[in-house]
């Protein structure tokens, strides 16, 4: 008996050595090069024994990487109903749900594994970093090595990560750009160009005292590189470039964030003044001349003071001056695609998503969804045609027939949000609605209907739960209806009652099409992403895999 103990202790520790070790290699960004450089090497091999070749002659000249915030499998599901449902009543017809979001069209699919170093459920933080560098960090990180010490403020240059896709694709000639919904020093889009040990220090304010003066906030780090050297960049966030002392140039009614009296908008525009052009409404983004830019130049364009408003939501003043994201998508293609023949990556991310299912607001993030495919469809159709137009003269061009164009589009989400679809709704039921009908669900213990989507945390508490006086010690659920539910207004019903509905740690999708999209079939890690990326546009540094290298 003695000796079995033994046993399981000496097995146990071994585990627990093993899997240390494991931990302290994730640390290395060799761990995840080879990681990768394993799944191509396979992923060549299953071709050529199926007769394909990977020959670098097809490879993309461009990639666009569109990030759906939070879209997980189960948003994307009930979006595509709701789009279907909202058309039937539009249309007057009936149309269920088969109609798929214009993403779901694209003939390769894959999913992608979501955690951080240290998590098993992913931030968009440390995820972005991971989809822009083919490696992964820890949790509340933007742009630095997971061995610095996350307590401290200061980041050196050492300290930083050296293997995003935007500063390989600038040392090789490509332009680079970002479009977002969110302020563009949030998360995701910070992903590109960002230091920083925690994502949440968009503006000096954000900091602390103590360590304001150490830090250099992500706001800053637009007049550094690689942030500086991007063609576009497209989103919100006005207030955290403008000093407190200034008005919003477009809201007056909103001040500025900054607290050292910096107006890095004027800064930016400051060095090659020629070049540099600031944009802060969609009428002038709309009126922008393209034909009229120079190679060198740049686009700022900072359309909201904080975060977009949702799409359902907006009022009128947001109605007025904040552009779509397909209108945003449109121009940022039309600049990328102007005087370089290297190629582009740009960096699409519909960031309201992700903060919608936050809030438990349901039906906007289901219409954020819809838009967001909209802005996609609006990509790839456009890259068709300025690749027929740019070549139909050209003999390579001919010499492809089947190609119809040399951009990559690749759409994913950076992490899922935990919301579910159940119950048996009927199919004639709105996408959103209590099931009422005893076809549709089996009774719950109170006998009070279910409703079909729910979030597991978040403020939606209050609209399912109330207290029947302050003596109970437990919540009774409400009696809701379809019709409360199908105000957009109205909080989609949460499980548990917190600030706001949390992520979720499941694998989420990843759609391809275009040349090479074959390249993301299968499951894999976030971080594969990344590394494809860089093989495919052939800007991996020398001793990693490039695509460039096959003969």
């Amino acid at each position: 008996m003695n000796f079995l103990y033994f046993a399981l202790e000496l097995y146990i520790f071994t585990l627990f050595r093993v899997s240390i070790c494991q931990l302290k290699e994730e640390y290395n960004e060799k761990y995840w090069n080879d990681m990768s450089k394993n799944i191509i090497n396979k992923k060549i091999e299953n071709f050529n024994d199926n007769g394909m070749n990977i020959d670098k002659s097809n490879k993309p000249k461009n990639i666009i990487l569109f990030i759906g915030d939070g879209m997980g499998i189960t948003m994307t599901t009930i979006s595509r109903i709701f789009k279907n449902q909202q058309e039937s009543k539009e249309k007057n017809i009936t149309i269920f749900d088969q109609t798929q979001l214009f993403y779901e069209t694209f003939p390769v699919t894959g999913l992608q594994r979501t955690h951080t170093l240290d998590l098993h459920v992913g931030l968009s933080c440390a995820n972005a970093v991971a989809l822009m560098s083919g490696q992964k960090v820890n949790g509340l990180t933007l742009g630095i090595k997971p061995t610095v010490n996350q307590s401290r403020c200061d980041i050196r240059e050492d300290d930083k990560l050296k293997n995003l896709i935007s500063i390989k694709a600038l040392e090789n000639g490509l332009s680079v750009g970002i479009v977002t919904t969110a302020r563009l020093t949030h998360a995701t889009p910070g992903g590109s160009y960002a230091s920083i040990t925690d994502r949440n220090y968009e503006c000096d304010a954000d900091i602390n005292e103590e360590d304001r003066s150490k830090c250099k906030d992500i706001a800053s780090q637009l007049l550094d590189y690689p942030a500086n050297k991007f063609k576009v960049m497209f989103g919100g966030g006005r207030t955290n470039y403008i000093p407190k002392s200034t008005s919003d140039p477009i809201d007056v009614k909103i001040p500025g964030r900054r607290l050292d009296g910096r107006h890095l908008i004027e800064e930016w525009k400051f060095n090659n003044k020629q070049y540099k052009n600031v944009l802060y409404t969609s009428d002038e983004l709309r009126k922008l001349n393209v034909s009229n830019l120079k190679k060198e130049s740049q686009v700022l364009g900072l359309f909201a003071p904080s975060h977009f408003e949702t799409y359902q939501e907006r009022s009128e003043n947001a109605k007025k001056y904040q552009p779509t994201l397909d209108e945003m998508v449109e121009k940022a293609i039309e600049i990328l695609s102007k005087d370089n023949d290297k190629g582009y990556f740009l960096m699409v991310e519909s960031g309201m998503i992700d903060i919608a299912e936050h809030y438990n607001k349901g039906y906007e993030a289901m219409v954020e969804t819809v838009e967001f495919s909209k802005a996609i469809e609006k990509g790839v159709k456009m890259t068709e045609e300025i690749y027929k137009n740019q070549n139909t003269d050209n003999k390579v061009y001919k010499s492809k027939k089947n190609q119809k164009t040399d951009t990559l589009v690749l759409v994913t989400a950076d992490h899922a949000q935990s919301v579910t679809f159940n119950g048996y709704p009927l199919r004639t039921s709105p996408v959103m609605s209590m099931l009422t009908e005893p076809s549709n669900t089996e009774r719950l213990w109170d006998d009070k209907p279910l409703s079909s989507v729910t979030f597991t945390s978040g403020p939606g508490f209050v609209n399912n739960w109330y207290k029947p006086d302050n003596l109970s010690e437990g919540y009774i659920r409400k009696n809701l209806t379809t019709e409360q539910l199908q105000d957009y207004k109205f909080l989609t019903p949460s499980s548990y009652l917190s600030e706001y509905n949390t992520h979720d740690g499941s694998d989420v999708p990843v759609y391809a099409t275009g040349p090479m999209s074959l390249m993301f079939t299968g499951e894999y890690d976030n971080t594969q992403i990344g590394y494809m990326i860089k093989y495919l546009l052939c800007i991996n540094v020398k001793n990693e895999m490039n695509i460039c290298d096959k003969n």
